[in-house]
């Protein structure tokens, strides 16, 4: 097996990322709508520079998104980084795949 990352995706390797995202969390019966569906933002060309994707054999097994985001509590206002679409293959788990691209 051959690692490549973790990186950001090219934009021809977005779909298949997305298809990553998909098989870890859509549900089978169909009845919540997809994550990408909800978060239709997080995987779209634009938004690479905040994505980090582990490739195996030219395939993605696990990947990250990242947003800042600003977090007001009263009259402060702070600029917080958050995670999303934390996601590993499952053929992928138990390989620390997840916590290396989370240190990219």
């Amino acid at each position: 097996m051959v690692l490549d990352g973790p990186r950001t995706p090219r934009v021809d390797e977005l779909p298949a990322v997305a298809e990553l995202v998909k098989l870890v969390f859509d549900d089978p019966a169909a009845t919540l709508l997809s994550m990408t569906d909800r978060f239709p933002a997080s995987l779209l060309p634009a938004n690479r520079d905040n994505i980090y994707v582990l490739f195996a054999d030219g395939r993605p097994v696990s990947s990250i998104t990242t947003q800042l985001e600003t977090l007001v509590i009263g009259d402060c206002r702070l600029r917080v980084g958050t995670l999303g679409m934390v996601c590993t293959h499952p053929d992928h788990r138990g390989h620390h795949h997840a916590g290396t691209v989370l240190q990219a």
